[in-house]
């Protein structure tokens, strides 16, 4: 997937207990620097990181779910062996179907 000067590549999925499915780490190459490239991983810090209270929160999600997947992820450079060089916040409001990808 690309958003706008990104690309996204998921590398793990990873299923809740609710049963929503989740892209889970994610490749991301940045394409607007053809000389120096750049791709970075983006782990999450721990699996479970649901929030099931959206709907008690005010939050409207699509096809009204009351799950969202909202977690810290550590961010490292795309090489081996590589340490973490920093921290995100990663939020999905979007999963996949029972069952698919």
């Amino acid at each position: 997937m690309q958003v706008g000067v990104v690309r996204m590549e998921a590398l793990d999925y990873w299923t809740s207990p609710r049963g929503y499915t989740y892209s889970h780490g994610w490749r991301v190459t940045p394409t607007f620097c053809r000389t120096l490239p750049l791709k970075l991983l983006v782990m999450p810090a721990a699996k479970d990181q649901t929030q099931p209270a959206a709907g008690h929160l005010g939050m409207i999600l699509p096809d009204n779910e009351q799950e969202f997947w909202e977690g810290a992820c550590e961010v490292r450079l795309d090489k081996p062996g590589q340490k973490v060089v920093g921290w995100a916040v990663t939020e999905l409001t979007m999963h996949y179907e029972r069952g698919t990808r």
